[in-house]
């Protein structure tokens, strides 16, 4: 009996006559039936995929090209779904990064050569509770983890498989937000530390501070980019790939009209960091001198936001200045800022009844406003009833 209500609810699940909705699984489900006698099943997060595919199946049916469109479902190895990622991922910013790292990670934890059908949740799983013993951060394996999962997506997308195991895999999701800028007299003394040298180091820091601008974007700043007339930089290559226009305080405006005055004609604003990939030991150096801990180069962008909050800037104009893509990002100095929430309850006093703000408190001596002895008349009649 129990086998003969199994064989009726997969019958009733994926039903021949269009795409039905199983709200267990929460998917559209589909079942295509083949000349030959083959079945094909798919699942579906939205409805209008379902369909799609149910047509474009049944048409390739009616006019006989279903053979040639169907295509063999987990043939592909991890070897060849890691190099499709990679191919559609060269031309990102974190290709160097992280990505070519986290894919000879995959390569040297699973067996390239095995399908993708055989790697399970479970298996997935055992290698992130290893990886996580070995003492690395949870952000660096969660990493790991969500390349994987956008390698699947992708081949799911092009139906070069049905199924991706890490639907059963969870992220840690840690927190590892930062947000550290100045406190007391430290910005004075990174600024006298950085006056020591190297020569492109104070401009740096300030240029840094007074823009908000990323270290990267800094160091291959180039003239045509800086507008001193209008007092713009324009910073083209940003981490959300938009361009960002970022007016110039008197002192950024300086710092950039001295650098201007002592060019030798390059067409960079720091020549001397041409070709260098890490000013680490230089800013160690200016903390070390300045007798600051803790504080990356970083942090001096958040200075800037940090800054710009406690002096009231709105959010959304932080958020333009910063170039972050999501307010989200920006919402973390929303704290910072005195008038922030503090002006956003003064619109109850002109939404409230006046009666609710005038009403004196419950314990106290004041003589009853006409709310309060209306009230005390309810509260007496239901108490007689």
């Amino acid at each position: 009996m129990q086998a003969t209500e199994t064989t009726t609810r997969k019958k009733r699940d994926f039903a021949s006559d269009g795409p039905q909705y199983d709200p267990r699984c929460r998917r559209w489900l589909v079942d295509i039936s083949y000349p030959d006698g083959s079945r094909r099943r798919r699942r579906f997060r939205r409805e209008r995929q379902a369909s799609r595919f149910w047509i474009a199946e049944h048409s390739s049916i009616e006019d006989g090209t279903w053979k040639k469109s169907r295509r063999p479902e987990h043939t592909i190895t991890l070897d060849e779904l890691l190099d499709i990622y990679m191919r559609s991922h060269a031309q990102c910013r974190s290709y160097e990064t992280w990505i070519s790292e986290s894919v000879r990670f995959w390569k040297e934890q699973l067996d390239p050569a095995s399908p993708v059908s055989e790697i399970t949740a479970d298996r997935i799983d055992r290698i992130k509770n290893a990886y996580l013993a070995t003492g690395v951060a949870p952000a660096s394996v969660d990493r790991k983890l969500e390349l994987l999962r956008a390698a699947f997506n992708l081949a799911i997308q092009r139906g070069l498989c049905s199924f991706s195991p890490m639907t059963g895999v969870k992220l840690l999701r840690v927190n590892n937000e930062r947000l550290r800028y100045f406190t007391g007299d430290e910005h004075p003394r990174l600024i006298a530390a950085a006056r020591l040298g190297p020569s492109y180091l104070e401009p740096l820091i300030q240029l840094s501070i007074h823009t908000g601008t990323r270290r990267r974007n800094l160091t291959d700043l180039t003239w045509p980019q800086v507008d001193l007339n209008n007092r713009l930089v324009r910073i083209t290559k940003t981490k959300s790939n938009k361009t960002v226009a970022i007016p110039l305080d008197d002192t950024a405006l300086s710092v950039l009209q001295d650098l201007r005055a002592r060019s030798d004609g390059s067409q960079r604003v720091f020549p001397e960091l041409q070709g260098v990939t890490s000013i680490k030991k230089a800013w160690s150096t200016c903390l070390r001198r300045a007798g600051i801990t803790e504080l990356r180069w970083h942090d001096l962008r958040h200075c800037f936001a940090a800054a710009l909050a406690q002096s009231d800037v709105d959010i959304n104009t932080i958020r333009e200045l910063l170039g972050h893509s999501d307010i989200r990002s920006t919402l973390r100095y929303a704290h910072l800022a005195p008038g922030y929430l503090a002006d956003k309850v003064k619109v109850l006093d002109r939404t409230l009844p006046k009666d609710c703000q005038s009403a004196a408190p419950i314990g106290g001596n004041r003589k009853q406003g006409p709310a309060r002895e209306t009230a005390a008349k309810l509260v007496k009649t239901n108490a007689k009833r």
